[in-house]
């Protein structure tokens, strides 16, 4: 029901909304001067963070145990696939 009441409605309103439920006595909150300021953020690159989660939690998990098993040597592996002087 908090949230049906709050969409779309402007932060300063809802701060004021909550004033009134909550009647706050702190000596900061000045309902007169009241003043909405955006919050600095990074924007969030949902699709690499997957990537790396995807890379971490079931790429190198898979060529671990492949190592491991004997099916590639990792070392080989790594220098046929990505080799250093072809990568800079």
């Amino acid at each position: 029901m908090a949230c049906e009441h709050s969409a779309g409605m402007p932060l300063s309103e809802l701060a004021l909304s909550a004033n009134l439920t909550f009647d706050w006595k702190h000596p900061m909150w000045n309902p007169d001067k009241l003043m909405v300021s955006k919050i600095p953020a990074r924007a969030y690159d949902r699709e690499g963070a997957e990537t790396l989660k995807w890379l971490n939690d079931v790429v190198a998990p898979a060529i671990m145990k492949a190592h491991r098993s004997g099916l590639i040597d990792f070392f080989k592996w790594m220098d046929t696939h990505f080799p250093v002087n072809k990568m800079l």
